[in-house]
């Protein structure tokens, strides 16, 4: 999009309206040239819906604003490289369906990772009607660190009992209190950091887009396996099914410059880092946004 400067936005109007169509329309939008600091993203992400506090890499005194960070010195990020090297949808697992994620360009090196984006969309309609019969009633059970166990064999902290997941609420409360005394004043609305149930969200394989009627594929990496299917079976089908939508999908491949402002629809699209690029610095601050009152989707999803 052009003719917006976000940092000039001193609240909803017409061009956050045209940015919220433009998702609706395109599934991502790119906002190039842009000067905004953590303090101003996070001022006009607020204009679009309620924030999630991070739990982890959050920029300091700002827990609504996550860092990805590819190089530069941090040892964790191979590990997390990789993860985010698989398609997925940020947060699938979390009980509430969160809409749009917004990614800042703080530091990038030219040639540094694309980012990619594949059409859930289109995926659905590029498929034969055989299987579109076959998984229509299907559920995959999402679940960021059962995921990672049965995909890849990463290993899983033990199952959180009644004491673990009472004191990460207790934290975590804590958090959204002093959060809504920072925030409520200017206006904005901070969301609890979810803890993922075990062992996992159940979530339609097939869902329709409240905004259009289209239908699309909720799938990602943060799936494991198929609501009522053997274990032998469920994640072998699962990961099947996505490697044949995400071969169907459009794709769409964003290269990073130096003001790159992107919004994008997080639950129609599966997003990737692109893979087998770790040379270059590449520096994202990250905000999801969670949905707002008559969107139709803040109805919390169940166990």
């Amino acid at each position: 999009m052009h003719g917006i400067d976000l940092a000039a936005l001193s609240g909803p109007g017409p061009d956050v309206d045209a940015i919220v169509t433009a998702i609706a329309l395109h599934g991502v939008v790119v906002m190039r040239g842009q000067t905004i600091n953590p303090s101003e993203q996070l001022r006009v992400a607020a204009f679009f819906g309620p924030l999630l506090a991070e739990r982890s890499r959050a920029v300091p005194r700002r827990p609504e604003v996550r860092y990805e960070t590819d190089a530069g010195g941090d040892a964790a990020a191979p590990r997390r490289v990789f993860f985010n090297e698989q398609w997925h949808a940020d947060l699938s697992w979390a009980d509430v369906d969160p809409p749009v994620t917004m990614l800042a360009a703080e530091a990038v090196e030219r040639g540094c990772a694309e980012t990619q984006f594949a059409d859930m969309r289109g995926a659905y309609a590029a498929l034969d009607e055989g299987t579109r019969t076959r998984i229509d009633g299907w559920k995959a059970v999402h679940h960021v660190e059962m995921s990672r166990w049965v995909r890849h064999g990463a290993p899983m902290s033990r199952q959180p009992g009644w004491a673990r997941v009472l004191a990460r609420r207790v934290r975590a409360l804590t958090q959204h209190v002093r959060l809504a005394m920072q925030f409520t004043r200017r206006g904005m609305q901070v969301r609890l950091p979810p803890i993922p149930p075990w062992p996992g969200i159940a979530v339609p394989v097939v869902q329709v887009d409240p905004g259009s009627g289209d239908r699309f594929i909720r799938l990602g990496d943060h799936a494991w396996t198929i609501q009522g299917m053997a274990d032998s079976i469920g994640p072998r089908a699962l990961v099947e099914l996505e490697r044949m939508i995400v071969e169907a999908a459009p794709v769409l491949h964003h290269e990073w410059q130096p003001g790159d402002v992107v919004m994008f629809d997080n639950r129609t699209l599966l997003h990737r880092r692109e893979p087998g690029v770790h040379a270059r610095v590449r520096r994202l601050r990250r905000i999801v946004l969670w949905p707002r009152r008559g969107d139709g989707l803040e109805e919390p999803r169940v166990n």
